[in-house]
């Protein structure tokens, strides 16, 4: 993929849409949200939505990975520790500051600043993505070169605190749980880049193999996951820990089938590629309140399942790209999502 890094901004966009997707479904899988409108939950949805979740985020924080390691070797990106803190804190911790309280004020239910406080690290909506990742480029910048000479090492590490991620969230320190759940994506997609031959020498011929592993996979989890006779704790391991190898098969299947690809030529896919590719951060930080705001519209809970995930999709995706050109046109605009140079 070096030699077409094309290729990555096609893979960026598809996995913004698949967060998207994932965020669209939760109103008919889960209680997560704060809406006022009822939808019921439908089993098929809940199939569909766990599957999507296998690999939305884990291929999100792939090509973050990936990314890192291409601005890191090729283009010899923040050559120290002081510029690298300062384009990090602007491009992810200016705009967790400002705009996860507005979201937590504006669509949580916050009776004190001690619950203020208590929110804005362990459930700040879909911002706690900023943190999450900041605190992985930071491991990554001061340990790069064990990481990426010392690859042995650098899995088992990434993997033991992966394991260990859920005694994290059973605390309630969210910020290091999210850390240890995605470092492991993260240093795929590292690797990815810095080692692009060997390992593609190894994956590129293997596409059906992960296709059918990773179904057969999921398939076995959702069993498991549904059964009420198993124990509790063997239902808990599956459910914290089956996002790791469904997450690698997805995002294997999804890199060796864009290394295939050539360029676009269609212009108008071009184009639609091209924008939610440059998009794609803040597509990401804008489209969860307005999807919020979307299905609490008691019109739109009325509507079809398949006319409300499919005007949501498409809706979510066009008002994030008019905003944030919005916000590009203004200096303060762009400090709020963190595009200052």
């Amino acid at each position: 993929m070096r030699k077409n890094i094309d290729n990555l901004n096609i893979l960026r966009c598809i996995g913004i849409l698949l967060v998207v997707l994932r965020h669209i479904l939760v109103p008919f899988v889960s209680d997560a949200w704060p809406l006022e409108t009822n939808y019921s939950h439908n089993i098929y949805l809940v199939i569909f939505g766990k599957y999507v979740s296998s690999f939305s985020m884990p291929l999100f924080v792939f090509i973050s990975g990936f990314i890192f390691s291409y601005l890191r070797i090729k283009l010899k990106k923040y050559e120290t520790t002081k510029i690298f803190i300062q384009k990090k804190l602007k491009r992810l911790i200016v705009p967790f500051i400002i705009l996860a309280p507005i979201y937590i004020v504006v669509f949580l239910d916050v009776n004190n600043i001690l619950n203020f406080l208590f929110f804005l690290q362990y459930s700040p909506g879909h911002f706690w993505f900023l943190i999450m990742l900041f605190i992985i480029f930071f491991i990554f910048y001061q340990f790069e070169n064990f990481f990426r000479y010392k690859i042995k090492y650098g899995i088992i590490i990434t993997l033991l605190l992966f394991v260990f991620y859920p005694v994290f969230a059973y605390l309630k320190i969210m910020p290091l749980a999210n850390t240890c759940k995605y470092l492991p994506f993260f240093y795929m997609g590292y690797l990815f880049y810095c080692h692009d031959a060997l390992i593609e020498k190894y994956i590129l011929n293997k596409k059906i193999l992960f296709f059918f592993s990773h179904l057969f996979l999921f398939s076995i989890c959702l069993y498991f996951l549904q059964l009420n006779s198993i124990e509790n704790l063997l239902k808990k391991i599956i459910r914290f820990y089956y996002i790791l190898p469904l997450g690698i098969l997805a995002t294997l299947i999804l890199y060796i089938y864009l290394t295939n690809i050539k360029k676009i030529n269609n212009t108008i896919l071009k184009n639609i590629v091209l924008n939610i590719n440059q998009n794609s951060y803040y597509i990401y930080i804008i489209h969860q309140p307005v999807l919020i705001i979307y299905y609490n519209s008691e019109l739109i809970s009325k509507s079809p399942y398949p006319l409300i995930i499919s005007f949501g999709f498409l809706i979510s995706i066009i008002i994030s790209i008019l905003i944030s050109k919005i916000l590009n046109r203004f200096r303060y605009g762009r400090m709020l999502i963190g595009a200052t140079s």
